[in-house]
């Protein structure tokens, strides 16, 4: 015979933040989030923030006639080169160099000649032959205004067919870009500026998308020496897709230690490595005697994002979660052998000081209630009021502020009604 504490719960944790802006005088390892600050928009008129060290976090989407995807990618510049007086920054992991100079953007790839992106000097709506990102178009200066961290200048060209642009943002840099064909197979594709960690002589500023990693925990239970916990991380830019999920939490830190009565017991700290935004399961061995009636496990979530800097946020952010051993007891049946009857059964031991068990047996999945009255039918306490499937079960029923005397409980599930006398004797 299996015994395994259940219990239920159902609530949702959330922690979350606006988006801020904050400066540090040197690159911090893993700064806390509440450390952030709201600082004025300084940068302006540089439309690419060239430095070694700085970076920009994008979220990258591609959707076609028969496929999806989503991730995110970080450009950091890593190294320069000087051509003919002029110098260029290189980014990781690519063969790309880019020199920003009197407004105008010129790129090298592999080192080779260098050619113009784009002239930001030119006015809006003015056209040029020159490389965008679907080739050697003619392109037309645009211009509009991007909420990032304040209202600010962004320009770029844009090309007719296929449609297509590309945008950068004053004093933050590469917005990203944007295409679409729409003959067949169509499909279309975007690279969007979510961060940016921005190096200057002063110190370093760093645009934070505002958005931090969240949980639900949905189910916590004991099951023979296990305690089991669903639990459900989230991010706002988690994509959920059947083929290529993509999650933006990194990694999750379950802590947890035991406490009686005011003494504390070690527990552990396990980790997960998240690839999938959707539900998982916790699951840990409990030496036996912690399960007992009156211990209770503390515990709390520590989650890792991708972020530039990553967000590390604690939740609950003040203290720990609990969850009390001894509420419910769930006896299961071994094998498939489930109950052929409703039954409930006298409780043990009896008479009782201060606790007993009620056990009851449910044919069928259902709701149940049992339920502890006094001789003049008061109620005294509701010990179970759930939907439970088929199986057989034991709870635990303590009186220690109750009188001594005679006491009934009763039970209900569907049809199914029956009532028992038990008698606590202090």
């Amino acid at each position: 015979m299996k015994v395994i504490i259940l219990l239920f719960l159902n609530f949702t944790l959330i922690f979350s933040q606006n988006e801020f802006t904050t400066t540090f005088n040197s690159l911090p390892s893993i700064p806390q989030a509440s450390s952030y600050k709201t600082l004025p928009d300084t940068i302006s008129h540089n439309f690419l923030p060239l430095r070694i060290g700085n970076k920009w976090l994008y979220e990258k989407y591609y959707y076609s006639s028969w496929d999806e995807m989503c991730d995110f990618v970080i450009r950091e510049i890593v190294d320069t080169l000087r051509v003919n007086g002029k110098l260029y920054f290189q980014y990781q992991d690519s063969d790309i160099y880019e020199c920003y100079r009197d407004n105008i953007l010129y790129k090298r790839v592999n080192t080779d000649s260098s050619y113009i992106q784009i002239d930001f000097n030119q006015t809006t709506g003015s056209t040029f032959y020159g490389n965008s990102i679907v080739g050697e178009k003619e392109m037309t200066i645009i211009e509009d205004i991007k909420s990032f961290h304040g209202e600010r200048t962004r320009r770029g060209y844009q090309t007719t067919e296929p449609h297509s642009y590309e945008k950068w943002i004053d004093g933050i840099g590469y917005s990203g870009y944007y295409y679409f064909d729409g003959g067949w197979p169509y499909g279309s594709n975007y690279l969007v500026l979510q961060e940016a960690l921005l190096f200057s002589d002063s110190g370093s500023v760093y645009y934070n998308s505002g958005y931090f990693p969240e949980i639900d925990v949905d189910t916590i239970y004991t099951a023979d020496h296990n305690v089991i916990l669903i639990v459900d991380p989230f991010h706002k830019f988690d994509f959920e897709d059947e083929y290529r999920p993509y999650s933006f939490i990194d990694v999750v830190d379950f802590e947890y230690y035991f406490e009686y009565n005011g003494s504390v017991f070690p527990g552990d700290t396990l980790n997960f490595m998240l690839d999938n935004p959707a539900p998982f399961e916790i699951s840990f061995e409990v030496y036996t005697p912690y399960m007992a009636s009156g211990f209770n496990l503390k515990y709390r979530f520590k989650l890792s994002d991708k972020a530039i800097i990553p967000n590390r946020i604690y939740i609950p952010s003040d203290g720990w979660l609990n969850y009390k051993f001894g509420a419910i007891v769930f006896v299961s049946p071994e094998g498939n052998n489930l109950p052929s009857e409703f039954s409930l059964k006298q409780n043990y031991p009896n008479p009782f000081n201060p606790e007993t068990k009620i056990s009851y047996s449910l044919k069928e999945a259902g709701n149940v209630e049992l339920i502890v009255y006094d001789v003049l039918g008061n109620e005294v306490a509701k010990l179970v009021n759930e939907q439970k499937p088929a199986g057989s079960y034991e709870v635990a029923f303590n009186a220690t502020n109750l009188p001594s005397g005679v006491y009934i409980y009763r039970i209900k599930s569907g049809e199914f009604t029956e009532s028992k006398k038990m008698i606590l004797l202090k």
